[in-house]
């Protein structure tokens, strides 16, 4: 039995994906243009942002000024070869680091980032990438290429957006 979302394959008789968490059972028909949409479209519909990357050495401080600076809400942390081996939000920074910050500008991100951060490709369904993003409570996810490469970031506001698109081009069409 294959994963509609990831094409994993699962046992007979399995009620969820063991690789994405999706339902096995049949995708219901899509009950309007919205619906559709998500279902048919993949990530290479969202606009495609530089992604902006550090190295886990980079020193917190420096990390802050790259998400204050460009006004983002998250640095892919990668490694030599580009791959992601973590990501930086402003929820790290609350959360991990918190209100004494500055006695700790000068530490590696890596102490900080979130490890192994889930990422998707520019054929990953929609529904899937908001799906990862509601289970996982994921505000960004890096867009990796065929070598496992980042080569863009899409926010929740990216997909906000584009629901906002489908739903007025729906509306249109009445």
């Amino acid at each position: 039995m294959y994963c509609l979302a990831c094409g994993a394959e699962n046992y007979q008789g399995a009620d969820q994906c063991e690789a994405c968490g999706q339902p096995l059972a049949l995708e219901p028909s899509p009950k309007n243009s919205v619906e559709a949409a998500l279902s048919r479209d993949t990530i290479k519909k969202l606009p495609m942002k530089m992604p902006l990357t550090s190295s886990p050495d980079a020193p917190l401080g420096d990390v802050l000024t790259v998400l204050s600076t460009n006004a983002i809400g998250a640095v892919v942390i990668t490694d030599d070869h580009h791959r992601p081996i973590g990501i930086f939000s402003e929820r790290d920074a609350l959360i991990r680091v918190g209100p004494d910050y500055r006695d700790h500008l000068a530490e590696p991100i890596s102490k900080f980032m979130t490890p192994d951060p889930q990422t998707v490709d520019q054929s990953t369904p929609i529904t899937f990438a908001v799906h990862q993003m509601d289970v996982g409570h994921y505000r960004h996810l890096p867009v990796i290429d065929v070598d496992g490469r980042v080569t863009a970031v899409i926010s929740i506001r990216d997909l906000l957006r584009y629901l906002t698109q489908r739903i007025a081009e729906a509306e249109l069409a009445e």
